[in-house]
């Protein structure tokens, strides 16, 4: 469940780049398909009926983000009203309809408001990981991130050469797999500091005389630390 949002906001971020006459034209022919199904479900009883207008609101939002999904809204409270009695008319008889028109309408902006607002952060959160990888893959150094569990997610070009594994190969691998060191004298494996920095939080270095074992056997004396990072909490 907690993978929604991110779903819904990628699905959004897809939606902003597509060209507004068609978020926007979407927005406009989604309640005019639901009148038609509602229609042929309800046998044109002249009553508010809301589920397949709900499911134009959600799917106008995800197409083309929230102002055409608020669109969609307005257009099928429109339509709502036309053909809720008096036909044609937008007054209705009945108090009953109105509330459940007035329902509609507010639970149709907070979807619609939900999936953009989710779309937008979602976006903010690409262009951030979008700008921090290009500072790392920029850095001059070697670079290998990690997550919680030691295992490879982030390499830049330079880590790649060193370590003779490219960044596609070595993503969810151990650290140890990718990043084999040693004591250039004893040869024995030198320790490994992710270990400690991620049970203890600080920055770690290396011992002195440690070399870098390479996938194709070769070997390279290196000095290197790791560190933290940490989000703002």
């Amino acid at each position: 469940m907690k993978d929604v949002p991110q779903l819904l906001g990628r699905l959004v971020v897809n939606a902003t780049l597509r060209p507004a006459y068609q978020r926007y034209g979407l927005a406009l022919v989604l309640p005019l398909l639901a009148m038609l199904i509602t229609a042929t479900l309800t046998r044109f009883e002249h009553t508010p009926f809301f589920p397949m207008f709900t499911v134009a609101v959600l799917l106008s939002s995800l197409f083309g983000g929230m102002t055409p999904g608020l669109v969609t809204v307005a257009e099928s409270v429109l339509i709502n009203l036309l053909a809720t009695p008096p036909v044609w008319s937008l007054r209705v008889a009945s108090q009953d309809d109105a509330i459940r028109i007035a329902l509609f309408a507010c639970a149709g902006c907070v979807v619609a408001a939900f999936v953009g607002a989710t779309g937008e952060l979602q976006q903010q959160l690409e262009q951030a990981r979008s700008r921090l990888s290009t500072t790392l893959r920029s850095i001059g150094d070697a670079v290998i991130a990690t997550d919680a569990q030691g295992k490879v997610t982030f390499m830049n070009s330079v880590a790649e050469q060193a370590t003779g594994w490219r960044l596609e190969e070595a993503t969810g691998c151990a650290l140890e797999t990718i990043f084999k060191i040693v004591n250039e004298s004893t040869r024995l494996p030198a320790e490994n500091p992710i270990r400690n920095v991620l049970e203890r939080g600080i920055v770690m270095g290396l011992a002195n005389h440690t070399v870098l074992l390479r996938r194709d056997g070769t070997e390279i004396p290196i000095d290197d630390s790791a560190a933290p990072i940490r989000d703002t909490g």
